[in-house]
């Protein structure tokens, strides 16, 4: 990188000058009042200092230095501001290298304004004060001041950076995204769920989608798994692993509800770890509106065929299942059960499983369930077929 000044008519460069008689001193971009200062006395319009820029020490006074110091080994005091520039008028025969720093109209009629304006951040040339488009709040940390960004912006500046390409992030080099509405305004909470959106979020995440489906192509082409490893320990489970979905409309009933019927879909995932994750999801058979969630995980007691079922519901209700496995014959029966302290009644109090894998390949569940005034009777019913 080339080191030059950023002072207007100014064209001192690293390698251009006597470094015996020329130092080259960054902007104080972590103090926020000194940088204020710093960017007053440059007077340059539309434009934000970044840690790339400097000044040259011909724009100091001898007394800014500390002693003992010299060539280009000078080094700042703590409280050193700029104070010699030349603001005469650029000639039409001036080098564009040169025309580029603009000179501001007129300097900040308030210090201390200015240094609450804060660093301004631009985008596509247009400049605005970081409060604008920042929440966040400045902190002391040592002697110095600095800023330090919300959750929200930190979360979309890591979205925004990681789901753009380089030409992209050189053109928008600023924190998040310039249309985000998950930001909080000025004074108020950020939300911790800001993530990017929009036509760019959705083109770049089906790009990703798709060089994963052609690399788990290519690895099946040559042989190479596309997916962790079973663990040895969930091995006796494996005809679990994969999607299913309801082969018919499956069929429910208790005494004190109306019999329905209902569709459903199963996904049992792993990823080499000594467990099995699953989800379940059920579907009115008709209206096609979400019914009963549950998810969890499936552990097997190392040398033994037991099992056991870490079940949450969206009811409120969690559950602990042990049972046997038997080839490919699955029973469990609940062990422990907790629910949210305002659960409808009557309260479940008990709950026991089966999972079949047929001759056919299809896999077949039933429920049976006990509650407060009803002993334990068959509650669900249904089939499924493998779907991935």
């Amino acid at each position: 990188m080339v080191i030059s000044c950023a002072a207007v008519n100014c064209t001192n460069r690293q390698g251009k000058v006597d470094k015996t008689e020329v130092s080259f001193h960054r902007f104080p971009i972590k103090n926020a009042s000194r940088l204020a200062k710093w960017k007053r006395a440059v007077r340059r319009e539309n434009w934000m200092p970044n840690k790339y820029s400097f000044l040259c020490s011909q724009h100091f006074t001898p007394d800014s230095f500390l002693p003992g110091c010299e060539d280009q080994h000078r080094q700042l005091k703590a409280g050193a501001v700029p104070s010699i520039f030349d603001f005469s008028p650029v000639d039409k025969g001036t080098r564009g290298s040169l025309r580029k720093k603009m000179l501001s109209a007129q300097e900040p009629e308030d210090e201390e304004e200015e240094a609450y304006k804060r660093p301004t951040q631009s985008h596509r040339g247009q400049s605005k004060p970081l409060s604008q488009q920042t929440v966040g709040e400045w902190s002391l940390d040592g002697e110095q001041e600095v800023f330090k960004p919300s959750s929200c912006d930190l979360i979309d500046a890591l979205h925004s950076y990681s789901s753009t390409s380089r030409q992209e992030r050189g053109r928008c080099r600023h924190w998040g995204s310039p249309g985000r509405e998950a930001c909080a305004k000025p004074g108020e909470r950020a939300p911790l769920t800001a993530r990017p959106t929009g036509p760019r979020y959705r083109a770049v995440t089906q790009r990703r989608h798709r060089a994963v489906l052609q690399i788990r192509r290519f690895r099946r082409r040559l042989g190479l798994p596309t997916e962790a490893p079973v663990n040895p320990a969930i091995a006796p489970l494996d005809w679990l692993l994969g999607s299913w979905e309801s082969d018919e409309p499956g069929e429910g009933s208790f005494p004190t509800i109306a019999p329905f019927r209902y569709t459903e879909t199963l996904h049992f995932s792993q990823v080499g770890q000594p467990v099995i994750n699953f989800m379940f999801n059920a579907y009115h058979a008709e209206s096609k509106k979400p019914l009963h969630r549950e998810c969890g995980f499936i552990r097997i007691q190392p040398g033994t065929n037991r099992v056991a079922f870490i079940i949450a519901q969206n009811s409120g209700l969690v559950e602990i299942e042990e049972g046997e496995l038997a080839g490919q014959l699955l029973s469990l029966q609940s062990q422990a059960l907790a629910r949210t302290s305002f659960a409808k009644e009557p309260h479940v109090q008990q709950i026991s499983r089966l999972f079949q894998l047929r001759a056919d390949g299809k896999l077949e569940q039933t429920v049976s369930m006990m509650t407060g005034d009803q002993p334990l009777t068959q509650h669900l019913h249904i089939t499924y077929r493998r779907s991935s």
